[in-house]
């Protein structure tokens, strides 16, 4: 009889590879933080790949004169243990209006994907996670979308009933925690919460897989 195949976001192992695309410093804390965090824990070697500097984020109060987002990144990457990091160089597009030169939005998707591909061909990552873009933003729509063209995926972004995997994160709360307050720049979506709801957003994860499509399957 053959063994059950292995479910890599639960049965994670020292040395498997995750990447995880984002749109903006924070995204990666604020979006999927624990489930970064807990990979790590268990000895996953994870990549974060970050299209912009989040330049047009709503800042928070204690952002410094000429900060470098680019640092809260590696920062708050640190306290999840990330093992790479890597800025792509966009200009962060913001939630509307005209596009800057050089914004995340105006670059063609295949240009975006062709990127994200070589990333993954190069990490030979096992699993791939990428923020749904349910917030409507167009940076994080953008990601999603080349790297659905990347994975040559099925429809990524999925209903309540679709969820496969429900991950409890509460042994990396702290960790979580401490890379969010890293992003000094930015407003935590997370401000103004209960403590409990604060928690029942950071320690637990909700997750739908997305298996690649093979051949036009």
């Amino acid at each position: 009889m053959d063994a059950p195949a292995r479910d890599p976001l639960r049965d994670v192992r020292p040395g498997d590879r995750r990447l995880v695309a984002v749109a903006h410093p924070d995204d990666e804390s604020f979006g999927c933080g624990s489930t970064i965090a807990l990979a790590a824990a268990r000895g996953a070697d994870v990549t974060v790949v970050c299209a912009t500097r989040g330049e047009a984020g709503k800042p928070g109060p204690d952002l410094p004169p000429g900060a470098d987002l680019g640092t809260e990144l590696r920062r708050a990457a640190g306290h999840l243990e990330v093992t790479r990091s890597e800025l792509l160089g966009y200009r962060d597009s913001g939630f509307d209006g005209d596009l800057a030169p050089g914004a995340f939005c105006a670059a063609p998707e295949t240009e975006v994907a062709a990127v994200l591909a070589r990333l993954v061909e190069e990490i030979d990552a096992a699993v791939v996670v990428v923020l749904d873009g349910s917030d409507g933003h167009r940076d994080h729509l953008h990601v999603r979308a080349a790297m659905r063209r990347a994975l040559d995926a099925a429809t990524l972004g999925r209903d309540d009933a679709d969820i496969t995997h429900v991950l409890d994160t509460a042994a990396v709360l702290d960790r979580r925690k401490a890379a969010i307050a890293e992003h000094r720049s930015q407003t935590s979506p997370f401000d103004g919460l209960s403590d409990d709801l604060r928690r029942a957003f950071l320690a637990t994860d909700h997750l739908a897989e997305v298996p690649p499509a093979r051949d036009g399957r």
